[in-house]
């Protein structure tokens, strides 16, 4: 490699220095390296390198020469993290071999000299199409989002991972984006608001309390007269499908919209075209094309503990949403309940449905004596066709779980405070957000818990962090173990619960060879249950689903619950998606079988499945 020609750029570090100070040697630590393509292995010039240091705190960066290459000298004995960014690709980092991948620490030892390093860096592609009407005339300033499957839960979901803006022509082009599988999609969501909320709104602006209620509902709200706002009896339809107007009614009320539409024309993803996007490439001809379809509405009641409530928020979900990660941005409409409490959708297109309303309680610290705010719900199904159709609605307090920690163990009980910082999660088995943060305890609270309320579902009880010192052991209710047995809160609060920690971790440990017999410090393990049916709905952190990169010596440590399981390493290259059933079921043909009690710590050492 050509001797890099730029000078790195050090961070400042200030010492206090003794009256009688001595003569430090100068660090001569070295790190020098290249930047490569990852698809092509050619050299990236102009990338950013930036090695920091958490001991002691300090950093540099520099700049890659024409080869690619850079340089670091002069450093001393530390663990450091080596990255690397450049516009056009996604972020790399040492020891990192795909896209989002793990990376690894550098421990220098002083004097020491690290030359050869390869950073991979993953080139961004791109998906473009043009957005038409049912003219063939483009359509233009609407957003089209670029979604991803990847798999969730062990199911299939879509991911949203950017958008772009039509042009003058009609045109999209989406950036930034990783290798997948993509689908495109132009939302619309129809929002109306009570003509008497909407007056009250145009003629008191600064009323703060109506103003939170509206911007709580709907993403935006246009003045009297705008082309994107037509009433329609009791309602105002505000800007329809992203500014693409709905044309007048017909003379029996009905009228036409856009509903949400995913290339080429399809308005299901389990229709939509599939876009395969490789490293760097550009896909064009994501074409999406708009067709009108004629509309009922979808009318009801909201009622609450005191009865008719007013201006709530109410959101109307298409049931294939069940496709997506999350149901933010895919309502087909969203509303307000009046003053009595109606509910009015208008520009409703034939499908099945889910009308939502939901409350959650703003998240802070409850004073003491004071009970937490309730979590508030309801949801009911419905279909619709050419004809209206009605729902009632009543909210109901969310469903809590309630109980108390215990300890296993010689090591320091956390303190009181500390027991009060343990999150309680109630995780759904799809792992789809329910939009509930995890309840505050009072102050006063020792080693009980209570959790947020959820809707009716199906949920595993999770913790987000032990404390110092201590792993979950289990959770069981009335002698039954939780620990990842999913429990279905339908009527009733869930109440004594007993979460124990332990000292004593159940883990498993080894070293990593390739075939050949060397060392393999490239592989990845991973451990999942021997029953084909806990690769499904296992949540969102699965205590039985892990994965666990080597280390510099090819060794590994996993921690999980006791179980019976499957272990195994392949190439951290091949891991993306690897928690979906159709990648965990060849992989469980190659890997090794191992019980593990609680407490247990086992040691396998692996041989890396290519």
């Amino acid at each position: 490699m050509k001797a890099p020609t730029f000078v790195a750029a050090a961070t400042l570090t200030l010492a206090v220095v003794s009256a009688a100070p001595q003569q430090q040697p100068r660090p001569t630590g070295l790190i020098v390296g290249h930047v490569v393509d990852s698809a092509s292995g050619a050299p990236v010039p102009g990338a950013v390198v930036m090695l920091a240091s958490t001991t002691p705190a300090g950093g540099f960066r520099v700049a890659t020469d024409a080869d690619g290459g850079f340089l670091f000298t002069g450093l001393s004995a530390a663990t450091y993290t080596l990255s690397v960014t450049k516009p056009g690709y996604g972020a790399g980092a040492f020891g990192q071999r795909r896209p989002g991948g793990e990376f690894r620490l550098i421990e220098l030892a002083d004097g020491q000299r690290l030359a050869d390093v390869k950073l991979l860096l993953w080139k961004h592609g791109s998906i473009s199409g043009a957005v038409t009407d049912e003219a063939g005339e483009p359509v233009v300033g609407v957003s089209v989002r670029a979604l991803r499957w990847a798999a969730l839960a062990g199911r299939r979901r879509l991911v949203n991972e950017g958008n772009a803006l039509t042009d003058d022509r009609g045109v999209y082009r989406i950036a930034s984006l990783m290798p997948g599988d993509y689908v495109t999609m132009l939302p619309a969501t129809h929002s109306t608001v009570p003509v008497t909320v909407y007056d009250q709104y145009w003629s008191d602006p600064s009323n703060t309390e109506l103003r939170s209620a509206i911007f709580g509902a709907l993403q935006a709200i246009t003045p009297p007269g705008s082309p994107q706002s037509r009433q329609f009896g009791e309602v105002v339809l505000i800007g329809a499908a992203q500014g693409v107007v709905p044309p007048d009614p017909s003379a029996n009320g009905l009228f036409l919209v856009v509903p949400t539409t995913f290339h080429p024309g399809a308005v299901t993803p389990a229709q939509a075209g599939t876009v395969v996007l490789g490293p760097g490439e550009h896909k064009a001809g994501a074409d999406i094309r708009l067709a009108p379809a004629l509309t009922a509405r979808v009318t009801g009641t909201l009622m609450g503990p005191g009865g008719p409530m007013s201006l709530f928020p109410v959101r109307l979900i298409p049931r294939w949403a069940d496709d997506f990660a999350g149901e933010t941005g895919v309502e087909a409409a969203s509303t307000l309940t009046d003053a009595t409490g109606n509910v009015t959708f208008i520009g409703v297109t034939p499908g099945a449905y889910v009308v939502r309303a939901t409350k959650v309680p703003r998240p802070g610290a409850v004073p003491p004596g004071s009970v937490a705010e309730p979590s508030l719900w309801a949801f009911e199904t419905v279909t619709v066709g050419s004809q209206d159709a009605n729902v009632r609605l009543t909210l109901r307090p969310g469903l809590r779980v309630t109980g108390r920690f215990e300890f296993d163990g010689t090591a320091p009980r956390p303190t009181a405070e500390r027991l009060r910082q343990i999150p309680v999660m109630i995780e759904p088995v799809d792992a789809r957000p329910v939009g509930t943060p995890p309840a505050p305890r009072p102050p006063d609270s020792d080693s009980t818990f209570g959790t947020a309320g959820v809707p009716p579902g199906r949920y595993f009880i999770r913790i987000g962090g032990p404390p110092a010192g201590w792993v979950m052991k289990s959770v069981t209710h009335e002698g039954r173990d939780l620990s990842e047995t999913a429990v279905e809160l339908k009527d009733d609060d869930l109440t004594g619960v007993v979460i124990t920690f332990t000292d004593r971790p159940t883990e498993i440990r080894g070293r990593v060879r390739g075939a050949d017999g060397a060392p393999d410090d490239t592989a990845t393990v991973l451990i999942f249950p021997t029953d084909p049916e806990a690769w499904v709905d296992f949540g969102l952190n699965s205590g039985k689903l892990r994965s666990a990169r080597a280390d510099a010596g090819s060794r590994f440590t996993l921690r999980v619950l006791p179980g019976d399981y499957y272990v195994v390493a392949i190439p951290e290259e091949s891991t993306p998606g690897w928690r979906d059933p159709k990648v965990l079921e060849p992989l469980s043909r190659h890997a090794t079988r191992v019980r593990l009690f609680a407490g247990d710590a086992k040691v396998v050492d692996l041989t890396t499945v290519r």
